[in-house]
């Protein structure tokens, strides 16, 4: 599963409500993403060891603004679980917050229905 996350190119096909298309990485690891809102950037910070699958979003390489997602594959058993923690900016309210919450439920049950496909 850290294989499959791990890798960008991966993403349109789970992310299924906020990542609509990848392209190409900069030196510095941001990719360009498309999303509902227009495009984005996203940089993958992986370690396969640790799990580890954190990652940034910002709006585009003039934002300063970035949005750091910590997340994680943890071995459980035969298989795996992928935990990801969301923060809910000041300035987002609880109306909006609650449907990215529902966005990254069918994100991750997009997941769960890709890997168990074989991807």
């Amino acid at each position: 599963m850290h294989e499959f996350l791990a890798d960008l190119r991966n993403w349109p096909r789970w992310a299924v409500v906020n990542v609509l298309a990848v392209e190409g990485g900069s030196e510095a690891g941001w990719w360009r993403i498309d999303t509902p809102d227009g495009p984005a950037e996203i940089r993958l910070r992986p370690d396969a060891a640790s799990g580890v699958v954190d990652h940034d979003f910002r709006g585009g390489p003039d934002d300063t603004d970035i949005a750091t997602v910590p997340a994680r594959v943890v071995a459980n058993g035969r298989g795996a679980e992928f935990l990801i923690t969301i923060f809910q900016p000041a300035e987002v309210g609880d109306a909006a917050f609650d449907h990215l919450l529902a966005a990254l439920d069918t994100e991750l049950a997009t997941l769960k229905a890709v890997l168990e496909r074989g991807h």
